[in-house]
């Protein structure tokens, strides 16, 4: 169910996690609580949710098995937490949820699930992860002088030299192993990221679309000096903003105060199709 990679690299994040607490306790623990509270937790668990009910359905239909869950809870863990975490940003960005998918296509994302056909064992495994790992860290840091630089310089060219023996070693063991190969199990795990990604991002509009619009009534209720505004009002806002996330998310200004001074469904729909 796991490969030597997929364990190497979730004793990698453990102990991640592990110093990460040791070192801000504090602030993990806070962190922790927030997520903790009904208005975080409800949503993350309800995500959860969605994608074993859909891991669920996959499996019915041959699309998912047994070894693909190293996988795909490293999928969840990075790419799935990732996009969860990003959808504050849906209403600011545009085509967010697209980019997400198209990201998976990528050439890069091919070459990733190259290199993942054949691993090593769990000791080479935990030391390639290390290093590659320090290579990218160095990769990030601020190039503000040119010793800094020349160390960036030299972390990319090893980073594409291990990307270059790892393929190679791949190549080899796909030509030695080629009667043996699992293909059906190889095209699952390479469209695993795909069809996850593009199956999640229903749920993840409609969070988004639920937060923009809490946030919109938030505005209207600051607005009216802290004043619930009718139910009526409510629903005409919704009608008008319907579900597009950027409109939702810039209604400020006239249109929210054209909202906030009508009393009625009728009024509010009227006053904001004049503010256009």
């Amino acid at each position: 169910m796991f490969t030597t990679r997929e364990i190497a690299t979730l004793i990698l994040l453990g102990i991640i996690v592990a110093a990460c607490s040791l070192v801000a306790g504090k602030s993990l623990l806070q962190l922790l609580k927030q997520l903790a509270s009904p208005k975080l937790a409800i949503p993350i668990l309800g995500y959860f949710a969605y994608i074993c009910g859909v891991v669920f359905l996959a499996r019915q239909i041959g699309m998912w098995t047994s070894g693909l869950l190293g996988a795909t809870i490293l999928w969840f863990l990075f790419a799935g937490l990732a996009l969860f975490m990003n959808i504050t940003k849906a209403g600011e960005e545009h085509g967010l949820f697209r980019r997400a998918a198209l990201d998976t296509v990528k050439i890069g994302a091919f070459l990733e699930f190259f290199e993942n056909i054949h691993t090593f064992n769990i000791f080479v495994e935990l030391a390639l992860l290390v290093g590659l790992s320090f290579l990218a860290a160095l990769q990030v840091l601020p190039a503000k002088d040119e010793p800094t630089r020349q160390v960036q310089r030299i972390a990319a060219r090893l980073l594409m030299i291990t990307g270059l023996i790892l393929i190679t070693v791949t190549i080899s063991y796909l030509v030695s192993h080629r009667h043996h190969l699992d293909g059906a199990g190889l095209f699952r795990l390479l469209v695993l990221p795909v069809w996850l990604t593009v199956i999640v991002t229903p749920f993840l509009f409609i969070v988004a679309l639920l937060s923009e619009y809490e946030l919109a009534f938030l505005r209207m209720r600051w607005a009216s000096n802290n004043a619930a505004a009718p139910s009526g009002v409510k629903l005409a806002v919704v009608v008008y903003l319907n579900i597009r996330l950027r409109t939702i998310h810039n209604f400020h200004g006239r249109p929210l105060h054209a909202a906030v001074s009508a009393g009625s469904f009728r009024a509010a729909l009227s006053a904001l199709r004049d503010t256009r």
